[in-house]
């Protein structure tokens, strides 16, 4: 577990398939007990979208450090705030996220500001915002945000997300990469053809599917049967065989 990182939404298989759509992401950031002797007094958290992903549908979500929990309002790609902390940290925090269209490119950025002078802290003082992590998670904080695909792109396309922090003056920390890949099209299944009449009851019954190319695959049927006309109800659930013997009724 890294305590920088950033995670998307959750995929299957080793491609990490998802279906287009909204994606959501979380970036998370951590004054590292074993890195840092002091509290941080600025973190900035900058993301450079995937190629793949329309800056258009980009929104931001929650923020959150510590005990502090920003609900941004729905539908913003710009926000600030600023933190109280004067009880606390005897300091303001300004929180300032945007998103530049143009180079593609969302930051957030917290700062820790005298309550005195309205300036950023000096920054030889020993106070900041975010101390070094502790059992509580008082040195945690994280960054929320959705955005989605381009239209039109295919299944196969792959989606890339990685975010860099940087604790106040420090060397930038790029959080693991992550990836996603979509899968634009759903699997399409048919029961195979059966006889018009059997000199059983007990009959087989076969079927096939298949996902587009580049997709992820088939991962189960799951098989309704009629009778006579009636309604459908589910004879097999979520199976992954593609043939089983039905037990039929003599003359239905």
């Amino acid at each position: 577990f890294d305590p920088n990182d950033i995670a998307g939404p959750a995929g299957v298989g080793p491609g990490n398939h998802v279906a287009p759509g909204l994606m959501p992401y979380t970036v998370r950031f951590e004054n590292d007990p074993d890195r840092a002797s002091a509290p941080a007094q600025t973190v900035t958290v900058t993301h450079a979208l995937d190629a793949d992903l329309d800056p258009a549908t980009f929104r931001l979500g929650d923020i959150g450090f510590g005990d502090t929990l920003l609900d941004v309002p729905d539908g913003l790609t710009h926000y600030e705030a600023r933190v109280d902390l004067r009880a606390t940290h005897g300091l303001f925090v300004d929180v300032v996220a945007d998103l530049n269209a143009a180079t593609r490119t969302a930051t957030w950025t917290f700062r820790s500001v005298d309550p005195a002078t309205g300036a950023p802290l000096d920054p030889v003082s020993i106070a900041g915002f975010l101390p070094p992590n502790g059992d509580y998670g008082e040195g945690e904080g994280f960054v929320r945000f959705t955005v989605s695909p381009l239209a039109g792109r295919g299944t196969g396309t792959r989606i890339n997300a990685q975010a860099r922090i940087v604790f106040d003056t420090n060397d930038p920390i790029d959080t693991p990469p992550v990836f996603h890949t979509l899968d634009a099209g759903g699997p399409a299944s048919r029961v195979l053809p059966l006889p018009a009449q059997v000199a059983a009851p007990d009959f087989v019954v076969r079927w096939a599917g298949a996902d587009d190319a580049g997709g992820v695959g088939v991962a189960g049927y799951t098989v309704s049967v009629s009778e006579d006309g009636g309604p459908f109800r589910v004879w097999l659930a979520d199976t992954v065989a593609t043939e089983a013997v039905f037990p039929g009724r003599a003359g239905g």
